[in-house]
């Protein structure tokens, strides 16, 4: 790859944010932040799509146990590098309103990604994000 080619995939290529154990790549239209670091023993961030009105936290951490139980619904598909995403939706009752709040979880391993999530868009832009993983 020429020096040029490098430069230009520099500015054209979405940066990286990266955490520990890893890195995504938030989808266009969503911000995210460069580095996530480790506090004391765990780490959270956050990857904001304002147009879809969408927070998806980032976290992991020494004392954070598996993203999805034995009693909730789980789903397990391989990315691209062969890496099990494991995966799981639940529903709760919010306090005070009842209203009714959709999650989903994607366990990376060394992190999850977490979102209310309220159509099928803001579903993809989740499982875009955790498609995007790479181990460190």
């Amino acid at each position: 790859m020429t020096t040029l080619a490098l430069i230009a995939l520099l500015f054209v290529a979405p940066p990286r944010t990266v955490f520990p154990g890893g890195s995504i790549q938030a989808s266009e239209g969503c911000i995210a932040p460069p580095r996530i670091k480790m506090l004391i023993d765990a780490f959270l961030g956050t990857v904001e799509c304002p147009k879809q009105r969408l927070s998806i936290a980032v976290f992991g951490g020494a004392m954070i146990g598996p993203a999805c139980s034995s009693e909730q619904q789980r789903l397990t598909l391989h990315s691209s590098n062969g890496r099990p995403l494991v995966m799981c939706a639940t529903e709760r009752r919010g306090v005070g309103d009842g209203r009714l709040i959709r999650e989903l979880v994607v366990d990376l391993g060394p992190g999850q990604l977490s979102a209310v999530v309220r159509s099928p868009q803001d579903v993809l832009l989740v499982l875009q994000l955790a498609a995007s993983y790479e181990p460190d």
